[in-house]
């Protein structure tokens, strides 16, 4: 639960997709990603990418258990890993959690997301947890994809498609 990258030079009504495209992080991502496959999840408000991995879209049928529902749980249970650390901060830290209404000045806002998650991640090397369950787990343990050098936004699409499938199938596997 330990955050690792913050930018908060956008505003709150900014979709995630538009930042994260727009983010150094990204750009890490990608060249990381030529030299040693890596993954972040994204919910399914990110575009598919090799280094970018989001749930499928739609329901499989509910009888019977699809390879594609089981990443989606898996890809679910790992991403809410980043949906508890929210929580966490928000509850820590009331001054972030003001429903959706901004009392200070957007410049102290910046200043004061980067500080809860600074003062986030003492708490936890401090051992300070609250309600933390230490149970994150690393689906890519046993999973060794390849690296996907690709040159157009088409072929990262799709790309990410094809990392997203051998995912799957690695699931399958185990």
């Amino acid at each position: 639960m330990f955050v690792m990258n913050v930018l908060p030079r956008h505003p709150g009504s900014a979709p995630d997709s538009y930042v994260f495209r727009h983010s150094a992080l990204r750009e890490r991502m990608k060249r990381l990603h030529t030299i040693r496959p890596c993954h972040l999840l994204g919910d399914s408000g990110y575009p598919e990418e090799p280094w970018l991995t989001t749930p499928f879209h739609g329901n499989a049928t509910p009888i019977e258990r699809s390879p594609q529902e089981h990443y989606n749980y898996c890809h679910c249970s790992d991403r809410n890993v980043v949906e508890r650390s929210i929580g966490l901060m928000k509850e820590r830290w009331r001054v972030i959690n003001n429903h959706r209404i901004l009392r200070y000045f957007p410049d102290r806002v910046r200043h004061l997301c980067v500080a809860v998650c600074i003062l986030h991640n003492i708490c936890i090397l401090a051992n300070h947890h609250t309600y933390v369950q230490n149970h994150e787990r690393m689906v890519n343990r046993f999973f060794n994809p390849r690296v996907v050098n690709v040159q157009n936004e088409a072929g990262v699409h799709r790309a990410g498609e094809l990392v997203r499938e051998a995912i799957v199938e690695h699931l399958q596997r185990r």
